[in-house]
């Protein structure tokens, strides 16, 4: 977009002193080359064109990144009438993503649950989780213990459903173990302008300080920005995010795990979607998108709170 606006910028710029030049015979806003002179318009419009033609890049590269497999898992979502919706002012990622987000109630469309304080819960199943979110997931099978490094207050039991809406609106959804990890999941876990200079960083590196490995993950399609990092015993061991808007990698510190090297060196350069960044989860540690099938007896109650 922001080519876009630069492009319109240098057209009626452009024109604005061809016009000058022409009715007005104006001597100024000349470029002499040689024993020529050439009109700094022309420059302008060059400007222009460029500008569209990298506008016109990034979006149609958007479009072979846009999409993402049909799972089963997708398809019953869709199918229940909760397939994942654009929020009406979606963040941007250079600023700031923690404003408050319209809730996006998709795990608990069609499930009989209110998603209020007493309402009815439906049988504590796993929901499968991930896009448009971000989470960190913590090698430790204790979920209090997270609770508590997170510093989340108000926590209090919740099962999968009241905890995905929560997750989705304006609280962090402390998971049950899944597997050898527990997942903190929630769109305000999402970083703030460039994550290498957030709370990112430091809240993964204390993870990992304290559980020895903790990972972080966001991923947003509107505004196509990525983002994964891994800490081990307090240190970050890698950090990674591209922004689409920019049509840029902004963040890329340590050496690509194996799974990153997996997905090419040209994804990581160009931008990978949000499915990549799913597969380097299931990588690392655990995809959320595919927590229904995989964990299916992570039958026991999470944690809902609100960052302090």
């Amino acid at each position: 977009m922001i080519n876009l606006i630069f492009a319109l910028f240098w057209l009626m710029l452009g024109i604005a002193v061809l016009i000058r030049q022409l009715v007005f015979d104006d001597p100024t806003w000349y470029l002499r080359v040689g024993d020529n002179q050439l009109s700094w318009a022309w420059l302008m419009l060059f400007l222009f064109a460029y500008n569209v033609a990298r506008w016109w890049s990034v979006r149609i590269s958007q479009r072979h990144r846009d999409g993402r497999p049909w799972t089963p898992a997708r398809r019953r979502r869709v199918t229940r009438g909760t397939v994942d919706r654009a929020p009406s002012e979606p963040p941007n990622p250079e600023f700031d993503f923690t404003s408050e987000p319209r809730s996006e109630t998709g795990p608990i469309a069609g499930s009989g649950a209110t998603g209020a304080a007493g309402a009815t819960a439906a049988p504590n199943k796993p929901i499968s989780f991930g896009y448009k979110c971000a989470w960190y997931a913590v090698r430790t099978r204790d979920t209090d213990a997270v609770v508590a490094a997170l510093g989340l207050v108000e926590a209090a039991e919740s099962n999968w459903l009241r905890g995905a809406e929560g997750a989705y609106a304006d609280k962090i959804f402390v998971t049950p173990p899944v597997g050898e990890w527990t997942l903190a999941v929630g769109r305000r876990l999402f970083y703030e302008g460039n994550p290498a200079e957030s709370a990112v960083v430091s809240t993964l590196t204390k993870l990992s300080e304290t559980f020895g490995e903790s990972q972080y993950f966001a991923t947003h399609r509107v505004v196509e920005a990525h983002c994964w990092a891994l800490a081990r015993s307090g240190k970050l061991v890698r950090g990674y995010s591209y922004v689409g808007d920019r049509g840029e990698v902004v963040w890329n510190e340590g050496q690509p795990t194996d799974a990153e090297q997996a997905l090419g060196h040209e994804v990581l350069e160009s931008g990978p979607n949000e499915s990549q960044l799913m597969e380097i989860a299931g990588a690392w540690s655990v995809n959320p998108s595919e927590l229904e099938s995989r964990f299916p007896d992570a039958t026991a109650p999470g944690r809902l709170g609100r960052k302090a």
